[in-house]
């Protein structure tokens, strides 16, 4: 009986230390943190409810990327690429380290472009954007140096997509 009491408080504890541990690790990589970008047009309507047949404005909205996600890493073939008849010209999510995850690369080859930032809010927060341009994906990156380390694991990721696409 001592064995299986000794096996089961250690996977108790081994619970214990997963879950301080998975919150991290989920945080760095929450994809419920995330927004599609789609441009919509705006409809002017008078006073007198009659449109107005100049150029109509065109504005960015954001809205809940779960549908997106979800269509990616569902099993079926293909994904979300427009609500409401328009196409998704981004994805933006919010995490406090903006080098892409393996994860994240399942998103960038959608072709549509991926937009990390710890805050889009703000002017101070980093940002990096990966987009397919010319047939090669490419970054931009603003902000605090990336450290040697997250620099590396950039470049392999970017190397492995354009590699993929040669392919």
């Amino acid at each position: 009986m001592k064995p299986v009491l000794e096996i089961f408080t250690f996977f108790i504890a081994a619970l214990g230390v997963t879950g301080l541990i998975a919150p991290q690790a989920f945080a760095q990589q929450n994809m419920m943190d995330c927004e599609i970008v789609v441009m919509a047009p705006i409809e002017n309507i008078s006073k007198d409810g009659v449109k107005d047949k100049g150029p109509v404005p065109i504005m960015a909205t954001f809205m809940p990327a779960n549908k997106f996600i979800f269509s990616v890493l569902d099993a079926k073939q293909g994904h979300l690429e427009a609500v409401g008849g328009y196409p998704i010209r981004a994805l933006m999510c919010t995490r406090e380290n903006v080098v892409p995850t393996q994860l994240d690369m399942k998103f960038v080859r959608t072709g549509i472009p991926l937009h990390l930032s710890q805050d889009f809010d703000s002017h101070k927060s980093a940002l990096l954007s990966i987009r397919k341009l010319g047939g090669k994906y490419v970054h931009e990156y603003s902000g605090a140096k990336l450290s040697v380390a997250n620099e590396e694991i950039l470049q392999r990721r970017l190397r492995a997509l354009n590699k993929a696409e040669e392919e």
